[in-house]
Order: C-alpha cells, then structure tokens, then sequence
C-alpha cells in the first residue's frame, strides 16, 4: 500500500500542477521529437540514397562525421576556461540610463574587445524549484541556460541575492546596436549551463557595461 502511494505521488511530480510551466515543458518535448524526426530522416535519406545508387557509403559517413563535427565545434567553442576579470576592474555605481537604477561601469583604461568579463552567478535551480519559486515564469535576475535540444532540462541561474550572485546582476539592458556587452550560453559539454560576457568593443574607463536583455526577456517581464 505505502508502494503503491509512494508511485501516485511519484507520477503526479512529472506532471506540474503550474499551467505556465505545463507548457513550457510541452513545448520542449516538441522540440526534442522535431530534432529526434529529423535526425531519423537524415540517417533514412542516406540508407535510401545508398540503396539507390545515389549516395556511396562514403559520402554518407562523411556527412556524418561533418554533422558531429559540427556538433563538437559548438559545444567546444562556447566552453570559457578563462578566469573572470578582477573585480577591481568594475565599480558599481548609480546607472547613467534613467530610471535603471545601479549599473556595472569600468574602472580601467580599457577592456580590449572579446575580453571574456565573467559568468553569471546565483543560486542554481531546476525547473519544478524555478517554477515554485516564480510561478509566473519570471524571475527578474534569473538567467535560462536551455539544455541540448535532444534532452535535458533548462538550468535556471538566480541571481536575485547579491550575497549569492556576482558582478553580471548589475548590468543593465540595451539594444544589441548600442550594447558593448555580448553573452554566450553554454548549453553542451562539461560546463552545460553557464553564462559568460565577453566584451563586444573597446570598453573605456568610466564606461558603463551594458548587454541587450532580449525580447523574450522583456516579454515576460510585460506579462507579469
């Protein structure tokens, strides 16, 4: 009987009572059979191309190995082994955009382009514990690393809690033309569900750092 109860509540846990977070997750799984489908197709095109005399077999494994390659390139790219920049090199201070409250501004002469800064830092969450904490869906520190589309889960970085988070919390938004901050999300490898900044000009002194939330950001936040 206890077993028998212990597996009710074991099913009711992978189906979310919260709507919004119902259709995040089905959303998801939609994505996960688009990517499974296609990859299906791709291996049944290069079987049929090999039975008809299109493909030789050749071909098909090269595209396959260009395919994982590929794959590879992504997830090792992304990767940032560096260490962040001292926090001497940033100052926070009131922002020079109205209304934004505190901004992140630099304090040395300058920050060479493609300078990797540093990662998003927070409390870590996994989507049933974001979703009880933000049943609207919208954590406004909160930064959503997706996982590979085939699998896995989001990770969900708060960094709500200045005693818990860094530097990156204090930046503010602006749009992509005029930002001079860039952020990469890792989504593969041995550091899947990371955050970094990198700057995307010559940053100067006295500068304040600024990244372009998004539109998806900012359409949650309406929302709320």
């Amino acid at each position: 009987m206890v077993a028998a109860v212990e597996w009710i509540f074991f099913l009711l846990s992978m189906h979310p009572q919260n709507p919004l977070q119902k259709e995040v997750m089905e959303s998801r799984r939609l994505r996960q059979n688009g990517v499974l489908c296609g990859g299906c197709l791709f291996f049944a095109s290069g079987s049929i191309g090999m039975a008809g005399g299109i493909f030789d077999a050749q071909t098909v494994l090269s595209l396959s190995i260009a395919t994982v390659a590929a794959s590879a390139f992504n997830t090792l790219s992304f990767n940032e082994y560096k260490s962040s920049l001292p926090k001497s090199t940033f100052q926070v201070k009131v922002s020079l955009l109205e209304g934004a409250g505190n901004g992140l501004f630099s304090t040395v002469h300058k920050i060479p382009s493609g300078t990797f800064l540093f990662s998003y830092e927070g409390e870590r969450l996994d989507e049933d514990e974001y979703f009880e904490r933000y049943p609207n869906g919208q954590g406004r520190y909160v930064a959503t690393i997706p996982a590979a589309p085939w699998s896995g889960n989001p990770t969900f970085i708060d960094g709500a809690d200045p005693s818990k988070s860094g530097l990156a919390r204090f930046m503010n938004s602006m749009p992509k033309a005029d930002a001079n901050v860039v952020w990469r999300k890792q989504r593969f490898g041995p550091q899947a569900g990371n955050m970094y900044f990198y700057a995307s000009c010559n940053i100067e002194a006295g500068e304040e750092l600024c990244f372009e939330y998004g539109e998806q950001y900012w359409g949650a936040v309406r929302d709320v």
